[in-house]
């Protein structure tokens, strides 16, 4: 990547699904998202159509991720909604294609994420083994807080960031 200004966030619109279906189809980048399960064309249709109605409804949303013109992946913030962990909190959350991996991106992205939060406090959700996140929540300033047990077992590392 040449400069951090190539990478923007956007609300997801109805063609981001396709896309999304398209570079979240490589187990690399979903074994550690969940049960690491590829899901179908549908379940991003229903992403993208849920993360839009939040950046309307409470002005937050995991946003489309491009890079220079191409949907690259997602990141943004959403209230954590599972029955374990922080539920009620603020989560930042990334995925990339994987093509887009090691070129900064999702700092950039992390970056914006975190200056335009207003120094909220939110937390990051980093299942235990996976590394580049591990690494990326660190790097942006998160430190290492509780550990969960999602319902499959995974040991799910609660990353917090603490604004000043």
């Amino acid at each position: 990547m040449k400069s951090n200004d190539d990478v923007a966030l956007r609300t997801p619109v109805a063609a981001d699904a396709a896309k999304f279906f398209h570079i979240f189809s490589d187990y690399d980048v979903m074994r550690f998202i969940g049960e690491g399960l590829l899901q179908d064309r549908t379940y991003y249709e229903r992403f993208v159509e849920r993360e839009a109605s939040r950046a309307g409804e409470q002005g937050y949303c995991l946003q489309t991720l491009v890079v220079a013109g191409e949907v690259a992946g997602f990141a943004g913030i959403h209230e954590w909604d599972a029955p374990w962990g922080p539920t009620g909190e603020l989560e930042m959350g990334w995925r990339l294609g994987r093509k887009f991996w090691g070129r900064g991106i999702a700092y950039a992205a992390g970056r914006m994420i975190l200056d335009s939060s207003q120094g909220s406090h939110l937390v990051a959700m980093v299942q235990t083994g996976n590394i580049r996140s591990e690494a990326l929540a660190t790097r942006l300033g998160f430190v290492a807080a509780e550990m969960y047990e999602d319902p499959n077992g995974r040991t799910v590392h609660c990353y917090r960031n603490y604004p000043v």
